[in-house]
């Protein structure tokens, strides 16, 4: 049977030495909800979740994605996702995004709204100008 990401969290989890509780406390995330990433093999965490988690593991959220199995560490990038079904939800984990991600660790739910506002505006913003352009 194929490993899923919520048997390589509880795995994980349990090589820690940690309970359910235990990680809940330490991560900020409801108890049912990691007991639902670790038990349903269709599950996968929001991106906040997975930065709330790697938290709570007290590891960066790369470190997460390859003690997850997400990303291979032997990759030259370091940055190929092993699982298929992540690759939608993670698709943008390159070099520059985890850095971004690594900044945004710090960053409270509203500010972290408030910039994704602002880049999407920016986005939309340079789309419509290189519509103009051709």
């Amino acid at each position: 049977m194929e490993e899923t990401f919520g048997s390589r969290l509880r795995k994980l989890r349990e090589e820690r030495g940690m309970t359910l509780q235990e990680l809940s406390l330490k991560s900020g995330i409801h108890q049912s909800t990691i007991s639902r990433l670790e038990t349903d093999p269709q599950r996968r965490p929001h991106m906040e979740t997975f930065i709330q988690l790697a938290k709570g593991f007290g590891v960066s959220i790369q470190e997460l994605a390859i003690l997850t199995d997400l990303i291979d560490p032997d990759s030259e990038e370091n940055i190929v996702i092993k699982d298929e079904q992540l690759k939608t939800n993670y698709h943008l984990l390159n070099k520059e995004n985890l850095a971004l991600l690594k900044a945004l660790e710090g960053i409270d739910s509203l500010t972290r709204y408030h910039l994704t506002q602002f880049i999407t505006g920016l986005k939309k913003n340079l789309t419509e100008k290189i519509k103009t352009c051709d």
